[in-house]
């Protein structure tokens, strides 16, 4: 907490005047000390102004007090998190590079203590100085050797993988092409099945409908299944159509020839209903012939045989008569 002189705020002393002690101070404190120092330079005058405050508005004071020390703590404690996070940080990674310098380093002793041994092994094997220092110049080249084939592996090794990667995303855009003509290779091997289903069902209907002609036209046309066999099924039916044609034809002539209305004109079932009654007009007409022809013999006979028996006649020749005599007669 600061203090303040007991003339803080005389008008009569130009030293304890705030502006004089804010100069004089404030730069050197905290934030923290700044809000403190804001808050005690408006409450002491406040008291030199209205007096000293009741006991509420000092409640009120000191609980404002409390709240900015608190924030002030918070503020604080929040940085001091900041820093202990990042403290944690770059001692994590601080240990990860002296773990990776330590392994470097060892790595490195072993291999100086290779070379140690091998120069010591050296050594003591040269008979001379300059023999051990011939094979040391060589182990430095080889070693050197070493090293430029190793930066060399290292360079094939990216180039490598650089092709690696290269064809694997060649390999995926393939891939998504096959897959993609495969989804479409499976539509249409979809539709080509409906279609030959479509098909299918057609050739069966055909086959039913074949059947169902052979049975109801052409067999009833006489054409035996031998005749059948010798024309295409196309011309086959040309010819059964020409055939029912005629047939119709004649029929419509044979009905018109024996005077039976709209013979010509009538559709073919009624036309079949007339070739119905057909025989029994025929055998009509036949009677009606034979009565007329019967009664024009009678007549001739009369004119030329005034003395006949009609009833003779007409009941037959008696069994006890002589035929013979008649015809000489």
């Amino acid at each position: 907490m600061v203090v303040f002189p007991k003339n803080f705020g005389d008008p009569a002393d130009i030293t304890s005047t705030p502006k004089a002690y804010a100069t004089k101070f404030f730069n050197k404190l905290t934030e923290a000390e700044k809000w403190e120092l804001q808050q005690d330079l408006l409450n002491a005058m406040l008291n030199n102004a209205w007096g000293k405050p009741d006991s509420r508005t000092s409640e009120i004071q000191d609980f404002k007090k409390n709240v900015g020390q608190f924030c002030d703590q918070l503020i604080c404690k929040q940085k001091e998190q900041g820093l202990h996070y990042e403290l944690h940080k770059n001692i994590a990674l601080q240990r990860r590079v002296t773990t990776s310098q330590a392994e470097n380093i060892r790595t490195l002793k072993d291999e100086n203590a290779d070379l140690a041994k091998q120069l010591a092994d050296a050594q003591g094997a040269s008979s001379s100085l300059a023999t051990a220092s011939t094979e040391l110049e060589n182990l430095r080249s080889s070693y050197q050797d070493l090293e430029t084939k190793l930066k060399e592996a290292e360079l094939k090794k990216e180039q490598a993988e650089k092709q690696l990667a290269e064809k694997n995303s060649e390999h995926t855009r393939e891939k998504g092409e096959l897959k993609l003509k495969l989804s479409v290779d499976s539509e249409t091997i979809k539709s080509q099945q409906k279609e030959l289903n479509g098909l299918r069902k057609y050739m069966e209907t055909a086959e039913q409908h074949w059947d169902l002609l052979n049975e109801n036209i052409l067999e009833p046309l006489g054409y035996s299944e031998e005749r059948r066999n010798l024309f295409p099924r196309d011309d086959l039916l040309q010819l059964a159509g020409d055939d029912c044609k005629d047939l119709i034809s004649a029929s419509r002539k044979i009905c018109y020839n024996l005077s039976i209305k709209r013979s010509r004109t009538c559709d073919v079932r009624k036309l079949i209903g007339k070739m119905d009654v057909l025989p029994e007009l025929v055998t009509d007409l036949q009677a009606s012939s034979a009565r007329g022809a019967a009664a024009m013999a009678l007549t001739m006979c009369l004119a030329h045989h005034s003395d006949l028996d009609l009833d003779q006649v007409t009941t037959g020749v008696p069994p006890d008569a002589d035929v013979s005599a008649l015809r000489m007669q």
